[in-house]
């Protein structure tokens, strides 16, 4: 999941609602291996499709500034929200109490609109 969330800073803003749906849609597929190296070379073969090449692949899981700012997001929210597992659900800078089923975000989502 973090070589993932690399890979989502590193693509334009066009391309990274398309790049969430196919990593969701593919997730029993990339996720399997039983090293992280099993595990990236599926995660390429995945998004090679979006038109990311393994050089921009291995470039961006490589970048220290993207790693760096997605830990700190990790430790920002974990101090802010006391998220202490996942998936932890934040609405409008508020912690969705109760089950993450899609009706009970759903419900939260249709208070705010």
């Amino acid at each position: 999941a973090f070589n993932a969330s690399k890979l989502l800073y590193c693509l334009d803003q066009k391309k990274q609602m398309v790049f969430l749906d196919t990593i969701y849609e593919n997730q029993a597929k990339w996720t399997t291996g039983s090293n992280i190296n099993e595990i990236n070379n599926n995660l390429k073969k995945i998004v090679q499709i979006l038109g990311i090449s393994a050089a921009q692949f291995d470039k961006c899981l490589n970048d220290e500034v993207i790693s760096d700012k997605i830990l700190n997001g990790r430790i920002d929210a974990h101090k802010k929200y006391s998220i202490n597992s996942t998936p932890t659900i934040i609405i409008n800078e508020k912690k969705l109490k109760g089950s993450v089923s899609f009706k009970n975000i759903q419900k939260n989502i249709e208070k705010l609109i």
